[in-house]
Formats: structure tokens, C-alpha cells, sequence
């Protein structure tokens, strides 16, 4: 009786407690479940978000491969149809537990209404802003339905362009016919990536859709909406921080906010909260604090804030925010010459060495978190110290200035305009105003944003290209005056006052390049673009002549690698006039220029496999010559920001590395010249010398050897010394003018290795343009071995071999080092990296160097 009893209970106990176990439901996905289709069709498709109405289409193999050959011509319909993206989830408001619930939306491109349970929620028009918005009194027990409706851009964009009576400004990039609308280049009037219109660089793509995450969470009637902190002061013992926390209460509410950073006093401010949006400041002092340096001064000591929003015991609501302390200044001090331009860190002068950035992708939602660390981890190991986000592009995403903090780089932020004058239609000032606050106090915590500019290269148009005196002519002074007005107010009053208000202790640069605030360039004062070299055909040598306080921009194109091009198009189009080459050529007289430098410096007289190594060794020359020149002229010059970094789709362009991730040959030339202590030698001058430069924080003691050799190994002259070179100067060394005589400089060598405290260094100088060289035949051998990482190359030559360049085409390979300039008689190794298997690797190397070259044109 007992047995049977227990038994019983347990079963009955079992029943019931299953009986009354409450129903679980999973929280919503908001990256998942989405269906697409354009507005005047029946049929939806899954949709990829973030994402764009292009990606989304390609998936469905809708649109062919838009980068491929020509065929973004064919796609050009796509931003002329109104699409819709939709996302069914179930929900039962007793997940909320009480609280409430919100939509965030990162960023919707562009003109977009979203809809939930068909109430309308936020109609955006800004691909630069977000927004997040209460939902939970929309939210139905069971099926609820997000709608997004995204509006053509060409279609919306024209309504505003249609209310100026008058003609703006507005660069040749922008690809109005192409676009399908000639004669309006409308894309200044939208708050969309500029690039995205057409570049000389670019495809005119215009993307839709939902393109940065969108979240969906539960929050308290009172919460924490955004943290952001602002540096008062900062000294060796202290520094004064003042946090501004948004908050939201549901309504009126007594509240206490408690602030805590590691090493701290916790300190806890009663709060009574109004009802909506309020933002409050708090003030604490840091001791001793543990600052955030550039890379190669210091470390990057980054601190953590932790917030708590508390009601009572119950109710809690808790974020974080990161931040570096460092001071920041752009020095602009009157001299003898004009006046300084440089950034000072922590009290220290910083020479910035680095690149403009543009888009990774054109379809920005495609571009992935790895490929962002991809390419900044080449920024570092191409010895550079800074980025500029450059202004026709994109805000980029939290992770990529998260990175910048990390590694130590430092960012000029440009805001998102660029050759294009501003209109002032009713509410386009508001719209901007809106965009600055956002990604202002988004990323002001960055302590790797050295600068804000308010743009790239509009007022240089105004002055210097000739729109000013145009606007007069064709409209009229007073059509003029007011277009400048516009300028006027946006550059130098309306973002101004957004920074005095949220972000008052970083520099604002209103246009680059200019001397002053509104006054063009020149190279005594302020920062400078040059573009004689590759736009006036001037001789790489006129960068010698030609250089600034702060050099922040300057190219040259070249042609990526065969196995990137046959990635983009056919074989068949391995021609400078075939169409799939040519769409990829943007830039007017592109293919003209690249054959007049080629028979300057080598040779057009070959065949088209041998144009993209022979014009990526004119870009390293360019850039070599470029890069030694600013650094020589240190401190006068105090900054060298290459164009351009990187593609945002694969093309001819001013990129060191192209669209896929390969390095190009200015790769290796930028590293080798960007290395923070470097000998320069100063071919031309009489006479001879060298220039050692250090930007490292310490003086170095560097230890230096000059070798001229003949062609085959002969030494002709050897020279040894050791040097002190401080920080804060150049240090030159004279050669005996007779240094070279005797000697043929057509058939000689000088070679550079010194040590600091990094190591070894080596670089190899010719006194005379590769044309010009008496090479001897190319002869080598090599030997490929099997390792971890993909392979081991040891070439060998008994001569001279000048830019010997590696392929294993059409592989995915890369590489330790490349065209490389090789001593007689000594060993090179390449480390070689990728997944390919080892047989193919050997089957597919392929070699190229300009012996060979001109071997082949002399036979």
C-alpha cells in the first residue's frame, strides 16, 4: 500500500507540475526572416540584412555579377523602382515582462518609411542617421509585420534637386548619364554616399536597403540611452572627465545614476527624471592617469565607464562606455614661411604618415568585420600612423574606429561631402545638423578621432577650379554670392556650433585642402593636395619641389594584377580600349596618362600582361619619391596621407591595395618609406647626400652602410658610420662630390643598410630612371619548399635583377615581401601565404622583373 502510494504522488506531482509550466517563446531575430520585392511586383524573395536591393537581387541570380566586366549598365534600372522589405515575427507581450519594448535601426539607405502593423514608425531620408523607436503599444499577441518601404533614390532625390531656381556646382564624378538622367547631377542634394553617384574611382551604384543592423529589446520605463565623454583637462596627475548620459524616463521619476571606472571611487547622483529625453553631466576626477598614445609612442591604455540607472533594488538598467584619455591639438603657429600645421598628442608633435581611406565596398552593408581588420592590419604593417576618412564615402561602423583605438591609428574624420557645393532648400540645414549630432556623439569617445573636416576639397573647387568665376558668368554675382553663402553657413557656422556644443575639445578643419577657414590652399600654410604629378603629367620629380605643411593628398593609378583582373572580366578583355577594361578605367585620360608615364619611365611599347607590373612600379616610384620628399622636409612638412588606401570595387585606381586584398607594388615602396626611421639619398643633388629621418618619440642611434656596386656583385665604394638622430629634426650627411666619378650611373647600384633599434634595414638605389639602366639579362634560380603556412621561395641570381615580382596566378597568394630588387649573388626569400595546395603552388609560379622586360623589347 505504501509502494503504490508513493508512486501516486510522484506521478500526480509530475502532471501538474508540467500542467503549469508557463509557455516559452524565443525574442525576435531582426537579421533574420526577411523578404523582399520590388514595389510593382507579386513575388517576394528572402532578403540578407543588412544588406541592399542589389546584393538581394545577385543572390537570386535576378541581376548578373554587377562588378563584372560592363554590366554595371545593366543594373542602372534598379534605383529608378521603389522596393519593399518586410519581416513577419511572433510575439507575445508578456516577454516584455512589463517593460518596454524598442526597435533600433542602425541605418536605412535612404529614403525609407517603415511601418509596423501598419502604423507608421520613422520616416528616414539620411542613409547617415539612425534612430530607435518605442514599439511595445504597437505589438500584437502572435504574428506582428515590419514593413519597410524604401522610396527610389533617383525618384526622391529629383523632388529636391526640382526646388533650386538655380544651378549648383557639382564635380564630373557624379554620372548623370550613366544615371540615366543627364544634365542633373543631383547627388549632393541627397544625405547618401556620395561615391555611390560615380567616382573616378566608382561605379554609379545607387544601394537600397536595409544596409547596418537593427535590434530589437526590451528596456525599462527608465534607461540609459547613450553615454559620451568629454576630457576637461588632463595633466600627468590628474584628469577631469565630464560624462554626458541621455536618459529616458516613461515619466516624471525620482531615479540615481551610480558611475564606476576601475581603480576609482563609485560615485552614485540622485536624479528626478522629466518625462521623454534628458541629458545630465557628471564631473569626475581620474588620478594618475594611464593615457592613450599613436602608435610607436606609447601604449593604447583604453578605460571603461560602467553606468547603473536605478529605480530601486528591482529596476536596473546598466551600460558601458570606453574611452582614452590624451590631449589632441592641431598646431597652427605663424612662422617665417606662413604658418604650422601639425597634430601634437599627449604634448608630443606627431608626423602622420598614412592614407585616405574610401568605401570597402560600394555595397557598404556586404563589406564584413574581417575585412575591415584585414586592411587596417595593413595599414599597420605598412608603418603608417594615420587614416582620413575621406568625405565621399561613409560614417563607418563602430568596429573600424574600435580597431583604430586598439592599434594605435589615428583618424581625420572628414563629414560627408566632397566636390560638390551645398544647397539650402527648407530643411536640407536641419537634415545635416541632425546627421553631424549623430555621428558626432556616436564616435566622439573615440580617442583615435585626431580631427573633424568638414569636407574634401569644396572650397579648393570654388577658388581654384574655376565654379565661382563659372556661376558668375552663366547666372550671375549674385546667384554666386549665394551659393557661397550656403557654403558659408554650413562649414563655418551650422557644424561648428554642433561640435562647440557636443564635441568642443577636437579640432575642426572646415575644408581640405585650405591655408585658412574659406581661403584656398597653398604651401606655406594650412594642408595641400598636389595632383600635377598624374593630373598635369609633371615628372615624378617635381614632388621634390612641390610639397607643404601637411601633404593630404597625392597619387598615381595603376592597373591591379593579372590574377585580380581576370577575376573582373575576360581575357579577352585584357585590352586599355576593350569594354570590360574600360568600364573599369573612370577616370578621364586615365589609360593616356598611365602610356605617357610608361614611356618616360619604361616603356608602352609591350604587351598588355606587362602593363599591370610596369604601371604599379611607376605608382612605387611615385609614391617613393612623393613620401621620401615630405619626410625630408620635416618639420616644415609635417604630415604625408597618400590617395588612396584601398577600392571600393576593382578597378584602375589610385589604390595600393585593390579591391581583393592584394598588395600592389607601392605596397612594399610605401613600407619600406613610411619605416619611422629611414635614410633617404638624394640622388640629384651635388653633392651627394643622405637624410636620416626618425619619428620615433627617442633619439636613435642608427648605424648606417653605403655600398656602390656595379650590376654583377663588384663593390666600387663602401662607407660606414654611426649617427645620433633626435626626434624633432632631420640629420644630413654630404658625400664627396667626387663620389661617383669614373663610375657609368647607367650601370651602377647604391645600396643602403642601416640598423636602429628595430633591426636591419636595406634599400637599393639606381642613379638613373629603369629606362635608362644598362641591366644585365635576367638570370636566376629558385627553390620552392613546403611549410605551415603555404610555401618557402628562395630565389637566387647572379646579377642584379631590378623589381623581381611573384605570381602564382590565378591563386589566392600572399606574400612576405614583393618586387623586390635583388643584390647579385645572394639569396631572397618569400614567405608565401595561403590555403592552395602545395602542387598547384608549384605548377603556377610565375616570375616578371624589368630585366626581363627589356630584355624582351631589346630582342
Amino acid at each position: 500500500m505504501g509502494r503504490y502510494f508513493f508512486i501516486v504522488i510522484i506521478f500526480t506531482t509530475i502532471v501538474l507540475s508540467t500542467g503549469c509550466k508557463k509557455e516559452q517563446h524565443s525574442w525576435p531575430d531582426m537579421h533574420s526572416g526577411w523578404l523582399f520585392k520590388n514595389e510593382q511586383d507579386s513575388a517576394w524573395h528572402s532578403a540578407t540584412v543588412p544588406g541592399s536591393v542589389q546584393s538581394d537581387l545577385r543572390a537570386h541570380q535576378l541581376i548578373d555579377p554587377p562588378f563584372y566586366r560592363d554590366n554595371e549598365k545593366n543594373i542602372q534600372w534598379i534605383d529608378k523602382e521603389n522596393w519593399i522589405y518586410k519581416k513577419e515575427f511572433i510575439f507575445h507581450r508578456d516577454q516584455l515582462n512589463g517593460e518596454q519594448g524598442w526597435l533600433t535601426f542602425e541605418g536605412l539607405d535612404t529614403y525609407a518609411k517603415v511601418y509596423l502593423n501598419d502604423t507608421l514608425i520613422w520616416a528616414a531620408e539620411n542613409m547617415f542617421v539612425g534612430k530607435s523607436v518605442r514599439v511595445d503599444p504597437l505589438l500584437k499577441n502572435g504574428k506582428n509585420i515590419l514593413k519597410i518601404f524604401f522610396e527610389s533614390p533617383v525618384k526622391a532625390t529629383l523632388r529636391y534637386y526640382n526646388r533650386l531656381n538655380y544651378n549648383l556646382p557639382v564635380s564630373a564624378n557624379d554620372n548623370d548619364t550613366l544615371g540615366g538622367i543627364p544634365g542633373k547631377r543631383i547627388s549632393v542634394f541627397a544625405r547618401k554616399a556620395p561615391v555611390q553617384f560615380g567616382w573616378d574611382f566608382a561605379p554609379r551604384i545607387l544601394t537600397m536597403g536595409i544596409w547596418r543592423p537593427v535590434h530589437f529589446e526590451k528596456r525599462p520605463e527608465a534607461h540609459i540611452q547613450q553615454i559620451s565623454v568629454d576630457q576637461k583637462s588632463l595633466n600627468a596627475d590628474s584628469a577631469i572627465v565630464s560624462f554626458n548620459v541621455k536618459l529616458y524616463s516613461e515619466g516624471p521619476l525620482k531615479s540615481a545614476l551610480k558611475l564606476k571606472i576601475k581603480g576609482e571611487a563609485d560615485r552614485t547622483y540622485p536624479l528626478e527624471l522629466p518625462a521623454g529625453v534628458s541629458e545630465h553631466r557628471f564631473t569626475m576626477k581620474i588620478d594618475d592617469p594611464e593615457l592613450w598614445w599613436p602608435r610607436g609612442y606609447g601604449e593604447q591604455h583604453m578605460y571603461t565607464v560602467e553606468a547603473k540607472l536605478s529605480r530601486d533594488k528591482n529596476h536596473d538598467y546598466e551600460q558601458s562606455a570606453r574611452f582614452g584619455l590624451r590631449s589632441v591639438e592641431l598646431v597652427q603657429k605663424p612662422d617665417s614661411a606662413g604658418s604650422s600645421f601639425y597634430f601634437k598628442v599627449n604634448n608630443t608633435p606627431v608626423f602622420a604618415r598614412g592614407a585616405n581611406m574610401v568605401p570597402l565596398n560600394i555595397l557598404p552593408a556586404d563589406v564584413t568585420q574581417t575585412a575591415i581588420r584585414d586592411l587596417l592590419e595593413k595599414v599597420v604593417d605598412a608603418n603608417m600612423n594615420m587614416v582620413r576618412v575621406w568625405g565621399g564615402g561613409i560614417y563607418q561602423r563602430n568596429y573600424f574606429y574600435e580597431l583604430c583605438d586598439s592599434l594605435g591609428l589615428l583618424v581625420w574624420q572628414d563629414f560627408m561631402f566632397a566636390c560638390s557645393m551645398v544647397p539650402d532648400y527648407p530643411g536640407y540645414f536641419e537634415n545635416v545638423k541632425h546627421e553631424v549630432k549623430y555621428n558626432v556623439t556616436r564616435l566622439k569617445n573615440h580617442p583615435s578621432i585626431v580631427a573633424w573636416c568638414g569636407n574634401n576639397e569644396v572650397i579648393s573647387a570654388w577658388n581654384n577650379w574655376g565654379w565661382e568665376k563659372r556661376v558668375v558668368r552663366n547666372q550671375g554675382r549674385r546667384v554666386a554670392d549665394k551659393i557661397y553663402q550656403s557654403y558659408d553657413t554650413l562649414f563655418h557656422s551650422i557644424i561648428p556650433d554642433v561640435l562647440s556644443q557636443h564635441d568642443p575639445y577636437r579640432p575642426y578643419w572646415s575644408s581640405s585642402p585650405q591655408s585658412a577657414p574659406g581661403v584656398p590652399k597653398s604651401d606655406t600654410s594650412g594642408d595641400r593636395h598636389y595632383w600635377m604629378v598624374w593630373w598635369g603629367k609633371a615628372p615624378f620629380e617635381s614632388y621634390q619641389t612641390n610639397y607643404g605643411r601637411f601633404m593630404s593628398e597625392y597619387g598615381f593609378q595603376s592597373i591591379p594584377s593579372l590574377s585580380s583582373l581576370g577575376l573582373f572580366m575576360r581575357e579577352a578583355d585584357f585590352s586599355l580600349r576593350s569594354p570590360g577594361f574600360s568600364n573599369h578605367q573612370k577616370s578621364t585620360g586615365g589609360n593616356d596618362r598611365l602610356m605617357h608615364y610608361l614611356d618616360r619611365y619604361y616603356t608602352s611599347e609591350t604587351s598588355f600582361n606587362n602593363y599591370p607590373f610596369l604601371t604599379q612600379l611607376l605608382q612605387a616610384r611615385a609614391m617613393e619619391t612623393a613620401i621620401s620628399t615630405h619626410r625630408k622636409k620635416k618639420p616644415y612638412c609635417m604630415g604625408s596621407l597618400m590617395w588612396q588606401l584601398n577600392d571600393c570595387w576593382p578597378a584602375v585606381s589610385w589604390s595600393m591595395v585593390d579591391f581583393y586584398g592584394k598588395k600592389k607594388a607601392a605596397y612594399y615602396a610605401i613600407k619600406k618609406a613610411f619605416n619611422p626611421v629611414s635614410i633617404f639619398a638624394d640622388t640629384l643633388t651635388q653633392p651627394f647626400r643622405l637624410t636620416i629621418v626618425n619619428d620615433d618619440p627617442d633619439t636613435e642611434e642608427v648605424r648606417y652602410k653605403l655600398t656602390v656596386m656595379d650590376f654583377y656583385g663588384k663593390v666600387l665604394q663602401k662607407y660606414t658610420d654611426e649617427v645620433e638622430v633626435s626626434c624633432d629634426s632631420n640629420l644630413v650627411v654630404n658625400f664627396d662630390p667626387e663620389l661617383f666619378k669614373g663610375f657609368d650611373p647607367r650601370e651602377i647600384l647604391l645600396y643602403i643598410e642601416f640598423k636602429d633599434d628595430d633591426g636591419w634595414h636595406e634599400s637599393v638605389l639606381t642613379l638613373v630612371d629603369d629606362n635608362m639602366l644598362k641591366l644585365p639579362r635576367s638570370q636566376f634560380t629558385y627553390e620552392l619548399s613546403e611549410d605551415d603556412e603555404g610555401a618557402i621561395l628562395e630565389v637566387t641570381s647572379p646579377v642584379f635583377i631590378r623589381s623581381m615580382f611573384v605570381n602564382f596566378m590565378p591563386y589566392d597568394v600572399s606574400f612576405s615581401s614583393n618586387f623586390v630588387d635583388m643584390l647579385p649573388n645572394r639569396t631572397y626569400e618569400f614567405q608565401v601565404s595561403t590555403k592552395v595546395d602545395f602542387k598547384r603552388l608549384e605548377s603556377s609560379i610565375r616570375f616578371k622583373n624589368v630585366n626581363g622586360i627589356i630584355d624582351d623589347i631589346q630582342d
